[in-house]
């Protein structure tokens, strides 16, 4: 359901753009959220993912979480039939 390439590396304090495909129609999509947490945190932190077009959806995760110690993230979507699914 969720399509993402995975980001590798990322420039510290810039920025960084998660971009997403949903493969289910506009219509049965309720909400895709990012979660993201820097590898010496508890918690996730989470964000709402933007609907660019079709089934495109993005957020930018701010440049003063991006560290040298990396970046931990998945992506929940949830459809309006109750379904949730995750990446990864």
């Amino acid at each position: 359901m969720i399509q993402h390439k995975i980001i590798e590396n990322s420039a510290e304090n810039q920025d960084l753009v998660i971009d997403v495909l949903i493969n289910a129609d506009y219509s049965e999509i309720e909400n895709v959220t990012l979660y993201y947490k820097s590898p010496n945190q508890l918690n996730y932190l989470e964000k709402n993912m933007s609907h660019k077009k079709d089934n495109f959806f993005d957020v930018i995760i701010p440049g003063n979480h991006i560290t040298n110690a990396g970046l931990q993230y998945y992506i929940m979507l949830e459809l309006k039939n109750n379904k949730t699914y995750s990446f990864p």
